[in-house]
């Protein structure tokens, strides 16, 4: 499984994101500006979480941190670095890691921004696990001179 979480900054605290699995929009997320972790791409997992006492997904591999979860919320200051979803899309995500994990599948979570277009420059779909890679947003757009 392929999770994609597009950042788009928004207010001062605030920057809110989608969340594509395997390509389709699954949800809307927020996140605390002053908490953001590195956009990478990380394994993803759910865990019994010491902290909110129930399973959630666990983002593992952060630098520097440890217990980044995705977890319900709907304001900022809800994080100190998770990412924050509604009470609903925490369920249904939450189930769909755990079926996932269940069939050893590899799950992982590529954290980026939004890019806008290039004026100019056409846009080429691209999907990652067609191609065998894990480009950040499932898109390419070409710079440079037409030959």
């Amino acid at each position: 499984m392929y999770i994609t979480l597009i950042r788009h900054p928004d207010g001062r605290d605030a920057v809110r994101g989608e969340l594509y699995i395997d390509g389709r929009l699954y949800c809307r997320t927020l996140e605390h500006r002053r908490y953001l972790i590195p956009e990478l791409i990380y394994p993803l997992r759910v865990t019994q979480s010491p902290r909110f006492g129930r399973l959630l997904p666990l983002v593992s591999n952060v630098p520097g941190r440890s217990g980044i979860r995705i977890h319900r919320g709907t304001r900022p200051e809800h994080s100190t670095g998770c990412i924050l979803v509604s009470a609903e899309d925490e369920v249904r995500l939450t189930e769909l890691i755990t079926q996932t994990q269940a069939q050893h599948e590899d799950i992982r979570i590529n954290i980026t921004h939004f890019t806008p277009p290039v004026p100019g420059y056409p846009e080429v779909d691209y999907n990652p696990h067609l191609h065998g890679d894990s480009l950040s947003t499932g898109r390419l757009v070409r710079y440079g001179a037409d030959d």
